[in-house]
């Protein structure tokens, strides 16, 4: 074998010790409590290293009979002579004879910069490069991963939609029929009577009383049905871990809730609930600034408020650093926070002494509706028929298909058909009021 493709060899030898003590050098370089990860690549270029130490050594060794005369055998000695192979005492130590793990990555350290070892040391680590380089291992596929199985968690992680915060609070109504009328009293104007018409007076024992009469009108909740449908082919019902029609069942759950939240409040009225933005009765409160939300903004609303004891705010997300920076100013020196923080658990956020929820379903900040005022005891909401479910293989059944389908009867909508008339004031008031853009 010519020198020159020994010299060739030991080069690119020594350029992958280069690179391997670079990396190794870049993972001790962390910090001394690297994780689990960096020291198992830590510990794989060790033996790499040790490995190539072993190939170095052997072409030197080659390059080294190929330049000199070959000596004579040297004869061989007595078994007498022969010393005993016995174990060093730290190889039966856990930490090999380190009282300190810095003593440890300070030899590591040292080593991969190409530094002089003390003997001991340097056998210490020539015998952690070469552990664990002939053994059956799962960390390797080749040598054991295959046979390792991998598990699997029949359990599905999930975003529900947010907390309802009207459902709990509206009228319900039950609904024996597809259409129900409710009887109402037409009482929203109290410039002359809260009772829908009647009246009374002051009366002389002779004088005839004024007659009055009192005016009704009704409330009308029509079932529309919403509805969700889904296929899913036979192989995936089949083979699927979890059961594919319970994880379905429970997401149109999801789904229906919050297409009620949207609905009761965006809803058109149009084959779906009358959401609170488009009722009759509801009162837009113009916006004093634009983009931003004032304390004269929350005060206005507050004074257009019926029965404000039972009402709650609902404000986009995007209005909560707006909110918490408002105060009503009671002099150059002092100034009243509107914007209470609650403790996320039973002591809820407040605006205005009332509790503030925020929801993804109010509008964005400076849009119509990203502050909302209501009392959802006002607001009426029917079930003809809760929740159902079926399935089908018909449908799809060339194509080898289950078919699935979710549907309720529902309607909602506020019974008031306009705001109050005040006996006295001149701002009407109701029991939804929204703050308005600013245009």
């Amino acid at each position: 074998m010519q020198v020159t493709e020994i010299d060739k060899r030991l080069a690119a030898l020594a350029e992958e010790k280069d690179a391997l003590n670079a990396e190794l050098n870049e993972i001790l370089a962390l910090d001394e409590d690297f994780d689990e990860k960096e020291q198992a690549r830590a510990d794989e270029i060790q033996k790499e290293l040790a490995k190539l130490e072993k190939k170095v050594a052997l072409n030197e060794s080659l390059r080294k009979d190929a330049s000199e005369k070959p000596r004579p055998k040297p004869a061989n000695k007595p078994l007498a002579e022969i010393p005993n192979n016995t174990k060093p005492a730290w190889e039966e130590d856990a930490c090999l004879g380190y009282k300190r793990e810095r003593d440890f990555f300070a030899d590591v350290i040292a080593a991969g910069q190409g530094k002089r070892l003390e003997s001991d040391s340097q056998q210490k680590l020539n015998y952690l490069a070469t552990a664990g380089s002939d053994e059956q291992m799962g960390s390797n596929d080749a040598y054991g991963g295959f046979l390792v199985p991998e598990g699997f968690l029949a359990q599905l992680y999930q975003v529900g939609p947010e907390m309802d915060p009207i459902g709990s609070r509206v009228t319900n109504i039950p609904m024996g029929n597809p259409t129900v009328k409710i009887p109402a009293r037409t009482d929203k104007n109290h410039s002359t009577s809260v009772s829908g018409g009647l009246t009374v007076a002051r009366r002389h024992e002779t004088q005839s009383p004024t007659s009055s009469r009192m005016q009704f009108e009704t409330v009308t909740l029509s079932a529309n049905t919403l509805m969700g449908l889904t296929y899913a082919t036979e192989e995936l019902m089949a083979d699927s871990a979890i059961s594919l029609a319970a994880i379905m069942q429970a997401g149109y759950q999801d789904q229906f809730v919050a297409a009620k939240i949207r609905e009761r409040i965006r809803g058109t009225g149009a084959g779906e609930f009358e959401g609170i933005l488009n009722c009759p009765a509801t009162i837009e409160v113009s916006r004093e600034t634009a983009n931003v939300i004032t304390d004269q903004d929350v005060t206005a609303m507050r004074a257009r408020a019926y029965n404000y004891g039972n009402s709650i705010w609902i404000a986009n997300h995007d209005t909560l650093v707006t909110l918490m920076g408002i105060y009503i100013p009671f002099s150059t020196i002092s100034a009243q926070p509107l914007f209470s923080p609650g403790n996320g658990t039973d002591k809820p956020d407040t605006l205005l002494g009332r509790p503030i929820v925020f929801s993804e379903y109010a509008s964005t900040l400076a849009d119509t509706g990203d502050l909302i005022l209501a009392d959802f005891s006002q607001y009426l909401e029917g079930t003809y028929q809760g929740m159902q479910n079926a399935s089908s293989m018909h449908v799809r059944f060339l194509n080898h298909e289950n078919t699935f389908k979710f549907w309720e009867r529902c309607d909602g909508k506020s019974w008031w058909k306009s705001a109050l008339t005040p006996q006295n004031g001149a701002a009407t008031l109701s029991p939804f009021v929204v703050l308005d853009t600013n245009t």
